[in-house]
């Protein structure tokens, strides 16, 4: 496939990590919470009236019930995919970084640690995560 007219790929920078995207299923794992939880709703505040429309035999009001559930658990899979479009991670020799979100993209950096990792080790990581914190809180 060819780039557009004007347009240029700029290589990143050797030194910066390889972003890659999280497992595809993701957008299905998230998603189906959406659903379990409209379902649940529903339930619980109109059970007895879904009840009473299958024994009267209303065809309209549960179709339309339905279209309700599926528009609903589509949207929410929708953004689901979106989310999983934006989220991101790297992995370095010092921390694996995250970024993900839709409307705001936070950035995490989680300090990598291992059964190898001695006290001394883990002594030196919290003062220098202590250090840091006192700076980013002083005035």
């Amino acid at each position: 496939m060819s780039e557009p007219a004007g347009s240029a790929h700029v290589a990143p920078p050797p030194d910066s990590p390889l972003w890659r995207r999280v497992h595809p299923i993701t957008p299905v794992l998230r998603g189906w919470k959406v659903l379990v939880a409209l379902l649940v709703i529903l339930g619980t505040q109109f059970g007895s009236d879904i009840a009473a429309l299958v024994r009267r035999g209303d065809g309209d009001g549960l179709l339309a019930g339905l279209g309700g559930v599926v528009a609903v658990t589509l949207v929410g899979f929708a953004w689901a995919w979106l989310a999983w479009r934006m989220t991101r991670f790297a992995v370095t020799d010092e921390a694996v970084h995250l970024r993900h979100g839709i409307l705001l993209t936070p950035f995490h950096n989680m300090a990598l640690m291992c059964p190898a990792t001695t006290a001394a080790d883990v002594d030196r990581h919290t003062e220098v995560f202590a250090a840091a914190a006192t700076a980013l809180t002083s005035p």
